[in-house]
């Protein structure tokens, strides 16, 4: 998979909270990866936000499945 296939649909200023919502995706059955992950964790300022990426043709399901969770 290309790169350009990915696409953020979510920033986190840690890399704890990214986990919580890369879980929810992946036990919904989607195709998840972070960016910064470990940049974030070096850099806690928010500086290098921790990316939540889903293939391009994931994105929009993917948001829908995380406006539908109580947890945000």
């Amino acid at each position: 998979m290309a790169k350009s296939d990915l696409i953020v649909i979510r920033r986190f200023s840690n890399e704890g909270e990214a986990q919580i919502v890369k879980s929810l995706l992946e036990s919904a059955g989607f195709e998840c990866y972070m960016t910064n992950e470990f940049t974030s964790q070096v850099w806690p300022t928010g500086l290098f936000a921790c990316g939540l990426c889903v293939k391009a043709e994931d994105a929009e399901r993917a948001n829908e499945f995380l406006e539908a969770q109580p947890v945000k």
